[in-house]
């Protein structure tokens, strides 16, 4: 769900009927999901009514408009969406005066990539402005990759999975805190969202380590959840998922074709604390480009290639690095007579928590987390310890540094974890630290107990 505040003389008639243009030229807004014949298929249909409301509350004071505005967006968002009832999306415009108007576009993101995202606005709005014009480019069908997918060589992905994923048995263990307390109330079962922002100042850092190094800044951003999830879970063997772009480079037209092409893949992160870290992100880059010629195989039968057990889930947390601003709307609508002004943008996965990290003038990293299982403070402590992680290795020298300097605490936060959160001094007699060790071996059988090169 993305939403924003329109600023100008703006035509909602002319607005609808752009909308209705645009789900004609690309089939897949007309599509539902049906399972008439025993299994979901995707089925196009000839012609639907665009879903567009208009509301008018330029009569309301600003603080009751602002309100009912509120509640709109989050009812529309709890509303859902049926796969076999369509269209999978639908536009509320509120007018909020002569010139201000507020548009809400909820989706379903089976219909939709980021890519696509933005084609759609970018048609919408050309046809706004130009009708005559909109268009004219032939566009590629959804359904000639759908083709291209059945192509592919399922066997070489099998054979590659296996491989890749042979020994990892069970989900990586992900506790950041209490969970919280079991409440009926308003707001448990629903998606929480927290969001962070890193410098630009670090983001240039990250450039620079990625040019010295040959790295692309997806394999950095990877690399620091992958050893934010070692960390945190005990675990020097830990996987996540995330999303790749899909689209093949051989099929022509691809990229102005509009469609749901991401795929949802596991990332497998083994931690050496002795590696160097450079050798670690190189390794880590490494498997990716080889993944890469992967893409397109379907995470069901990923899973069913692991040896983790039928029914569990290979992983619990998603990781995303956008590498387009989700939220923006196209620089074509920009330059035009509106200007719009994003209030938020919102989306969540069946995943109990998603990180998003945008880049942009900084990283802003969006969590999207089941407030069941998480929460809020349990989450900002999770995103401090990503930028921190991201602040070392932007700033640091990683030439020969081992990869178990990089740590996921401020050095102030160490320091009170190691002075003033144990400043009781007590008599050390013999058998007490072999007690000691044995405890935390009994509470927490698979983490050290004990570094025994003194480090922590």
């Amino acid at each position: 769900q993305i939403h924003w505040r329109v600023h100008g003389e703006l035509d909602a008639d002319r607005l609808r009927h752009a909308w209705q243009a645009v789900m004609e030229r690309h089939t897949v807004l007309r599509t539902t999901i049906g399972t008439d014949t025993g299994a979901p298929l995707q089925f196009v249909h000839r012609r639907f009514e665009v879903p567009f409301d208009l509301i008018d509350w330029s009569g309301l004071g600003e603080e009751e408009r602002d309100s009912r505005i509120d509640e709109l967006v989050t009812a529309d968002r709890l509303r859902g969406f049926a796969f076999d009832t369509g269209p999978l999306f639908r536009i509320r415009l509120v007018r909020l005066g002569a010139s201000t108007h507020h548009l809400v576009w909820s989706f379903h993101h089976i219909l939709l990539d980021g890519w696509s995202l933005s084609t759609v606005l970018r048609d919408v709005f050309a046809w706004y402005e130009r009708p005559s014009a909109g268009g004219d480019e032939h566009v590629r069908p959804f359904r000639d990759y759908l083709g291209w997918l059945g192509e592919q060589d399922l066997d070489a992905a099998e054979e590659f999975w296996r491989r890749r994923l042979a020994g990892f048995e069970e989900v990586t263990p992900f506790d950041p805190g209490p969970a919280p307390r079991p409440d009926d109330g308003p707001g448990k079962g629903r998606v929480g969202m927290r969001e962070v922002r890193l410098p630009a100042e670090t983001l240039n850092g990250l450039a620079r380590l990625a040019r010295s190094q040959r790295l692309t800044l997806s394999t950095l951003a990877q690399g620091a959840w992958g050893l934010l999830l070692s960390r945190y879970g005990g675990r020097r063997d830990v996987v996540f998922g995330t999303t790749v772009s899909g689209r093949p480079a051989g099929l022509d037209g691809v990229e102005s074709m509009v469609g749901l092409f991401i795929n949802t893949l596991p990332v497998r992160v083994q931690v050496d604390d002795r590696e160097a870290v450079e050798d670690w992100l190189q390794r880590l880059q490494a498997e990716q480009a080889e993944l890469r010629q992967y893409e397109y195989s379907p995470l069901a039968d990923v899973q069913r290639w692991s040896d983790v057990p039928a029914g569990d889930p290979l992983f619990e947390t998603l990781f995303v690095y956008e590498n387009f601003p989700l939220s923006a709307a196209p620089d074509a609508v920009q330059r035009q007579t509106l200007t719009f002004e994003v209030v938020e943008s919102r989306g969540h996965t069946n995943y109990p928590l998603t990180v998003v990290a945008v880049p942009g003038d900084g990283i802003t990293v969006h969590a999207f987390y089941d407030d069941r299982r998480f929460d809020a403070e349990a989450i900002e402590r999770v995103l401090t310890s990503y930028l921190r992680l991201l602040t070392e290795l932007a700033s640091a020298d990683v030439s020969r540094m081992p990869v178990d300097e990089l740590s996921v605490l401020a050095p102030q936060d160490r320091l009170q974890l190691l002075t003033a959160w144990n400043g009781a001094a007590v008599e050390v007699r013999p058998g007490l630290v072999h007690e000691l060790v044995a405890e935390r071996a009994r509470l927490t059988p698979d983490a050290a107990a004990v570094s025994y090169e003194g480090r922590v």
